[in-house]
């Protein structure tokens, strides 16, 4: 994408065409879908387009990038998570993020679900001191690894909502990530590797 100012015409154009994107990921997969029926959709010229985005692709990474940074200002404040509170309002905010943003997160998922998760775990993975606060005994390795089998399954607990069709309101479903959450932190801590 080229560099330039970005004033609210060219926010706007960027939104419309994000907007778009989204609506032809309903109908198809993000390969079969063209620029040129992506601007005729918009009604602009394919040259505006190509003032923003390179492909296709890029649009698709640009608006994914736009979800993650939308959720990860939620989340951040919220971080690092120290206790079952903090793992229910975390997943409560994420939930309701998806839920009043059902659209364009049902297009990230539905492409390439995967990637846009650990995008948004990407983004907001915690400092070393912050898992270590998390899992005080466990060894440097150790600690990624119980780090990374909690936050996966906290994802495959947002995973499994979505691809359910979010039948449960957010707060059960926070309640419930709470829950296993908190167990697998409250093993971690209690169980020093020795012991396991």
């Amino acid at each position: 994408m080229q560099t330039q100012k970005v004033d609210k015409r060219t926010l706007r154009t960027r939104k419309l065409l994000q907007k778009q994107l989204v609506l032809k990921l309903q109908e198809k997969e993000l390969p079969h879908i063209t620029v040129r029926e992506l601007t005729e959709a918009a009604r602009i010229n394919r040259s505006t387009f190509y003032l923003h985005y390179q492909d296709i692709n890029d649009l698709y990474q640009a608006l994914e990038t736009s979800v993650v940074s939308e959720i990860t200002g939620l989340v951040q404040p919220l971080l690092p998570l120290n206790d079952s509170a903090q793992v229910f309002n975390v997943t409560q905010s994420v939930l309701r993020y998806i839920q009043e943003n059902l659209d364009p997160c049902q297009a990230l998922f539905r492409t390439d679900g995967t990637a846009f998760v650990r995008h948004i775990l990407i983004a907001n993975r915690p400092t070393l001191q912050e898992v270590w606060a998390v899992f005080p005994t466990e060894t440097e390795i150790g600690r990624e690894y119980a780090y990374d089998y909690v936050v996966h399954g906290f994802a495959g607990i947002i995973r499994k909502w979505v691809d359910g069709g979010m039948r449960e309101h957010p707060d059960m479903v926070s309640i419930i990530a709470q829950e296993l959450v908190s167990r697998s932190m409250g093993y971690f801590r209690s169980n020093p590797p020795a012991e396991r």
